[in-house]
């Protein structure tokens, strides 16, 4: 049987899949800047001999051609690590200073690579085509896009992703459908008034003031005009900046901040009522305004045939009972990129599968982008099946 075939070759290559992770893990390197750690996996495609070429700048792209061309699916792995100091006690510890693996980007890519030799030894017996993505920046948001304007979904019909996480326990996999991961959208504004002094407040602008009504008033976007039991949605002020002394009228407040939604129509919706309200506040008081938009990630929305596939691939793998089918996360992802589209580009279906890896161990137990973050190694080989079996079965379904 071509699955039990799939889930031999990852078994028998469990150890090496650890080994490349400890390597990876000791040579992280940041967002669009992964140029070594884009040789060190093609070095091992070569060895595979899968056709693959690099993505603009650091990303690989690639194919694995089965028995027909009918239908493709994608895989993605992220591969950027984070300007985190590693405060782990491991023999694989960073050798980049100031910089870890500290969202286990390691193990999406040891995962995916050896789902990748699975598929290539049962090629023939595909029916269709799997192309992978290896893509970088992830954590800035950067990464997606570039992926999706250098082709990545050209001719793609679905679309896979992976995450590990040391919020579940390890032999748990997270598999749902609808909203999964929200939106983070950032923005920045900029209050333009009149400088003037202190003493003549009527001479001047005050952005000071635009600034402090425009930051209270907005929330009311939040808890008045959207259905909280719904679709939560956070806005967040994290910086502003204005004025130069204390009697002086401020004449220019600049702001950045940001939002999470979980559906493409919420963040459509809250970035026309921020735009309406920092043009009214500017307004009232006689002042201008500029107001920029950045989707650092797109929602993650998953369609429901394509989660019930990986909830079935999922059951496969750890039994129905160790599949958590209820779980939302309102932190971001930017795989939702390649299911809402970009820059004119349209998205496709996809799913994404949460990889539960705490144990009985501590060192397991601090959360992603913790400078101590580790994994249960011994869970990476529930990962690389799921990549592989999501790619075989979905290739197989006439439903799609």
């Amino acid at each position: 049987m071509v699955k039990d075939r799939i889930k031999k070759v990852i078994l028998d290559n469990e150890e090496s899949m650890i080994d490349f992770r400890r390597k990876m893990h000791e040579n992280p390197e940041l967002s669009m800047k992964e140029f070594e750690t884009s040789k060190f996996i093609a070095s091992f495609l070569d060895e595979m001999r899968i056709s693959y070429r690099f993505a603009n700048p650091t990303g690989i792209i690639g194919e694995i051609k089965g028995k027909s061309d009918k239908k493709t699916v994608l895989l993605r792995a992220d591969i950027d690590a984070l300007p985190i100091l590693e405060t782990n006690d491991v023999s694989y510890k960073s050798k980049n200073e100031g910089i870890s693996h500290a969202c286990g980007h390691d193990t999406h890519s040891a995962m995916l690579l050896t789902a990748l030799k699975a598929l290539n030894e049962v090629k023939d017996e595909l029916d269709g085509i799997v192309r992978f993505v290896f893509q970088p920046g992830e954590e800035t948001g950067e990464g997606s896009k570039s992926m999706v304007k250098d082709g990545v979904l050209d001719g793609v019909d679905n679309a896979f992703g992976a995450h590990i996480f040391t919020s579940f326990d390890s032999g748990v996999l997270g598999a749902t459908y609808g909203q999964t991961f929200a939106a983070n959208d950032f923005f920045n504004i900029h209050f333009k008034g009149l400088t003037s002094h202190g003493s003549t407040p009527q001479k001047g602008v005050d952005a000071m003031v635009m600034a402090a009504t425009f930051i209270l008033n907005s929330q009311a976007i939040i808890s008045r005009e959207i259905d909280l039991a719904e679709e939560p949605v956070v806005l967040t002020f994290g910086k502003i900046h204005g004025g130069e002394v204390a009697n002086s009228i401020c004449g220019d407040v600049y702001i950045e901040a940001g939002f999470r939604a979980f559906t493409q129509d919420s963040v459509d919706f809250v970035e026309k009522r921020l735009i309406e309200y920092a043009n009214q506040v500017a307004k009232m008081y006689r002042g201008e305004v500029e107001i920029d938009f950045n989707l650092g990630a797109a929602p993650v929305v998953i369609d429901e045939n394509s989660g019930k596939l990986t909830q079935k691939v999922a059951a496969e793998i750890v039994g129905e009972e160790n599949v958590d089918k209820d779980i939302r996360f309102s932190g971001s992802e930017d795989f939702g990129l390649y299911l809402t589209g970009y820059d004119g580009v349209k998205g496709v279906k996809g799913s994404f599968g949460m990889i539960g890896a705490r144990n009985s161990d501590p060192k397991t137990h601090n959360f992603n982008h913790a400078s101590d973050f580790n994994v249960d190694e011994s869970v990476l080989k529930n990962g690389a099946m799921m990549y592989a079996l999501y790619a075989y079965e979905y290739l197989s379904q006439d439903e799609f």
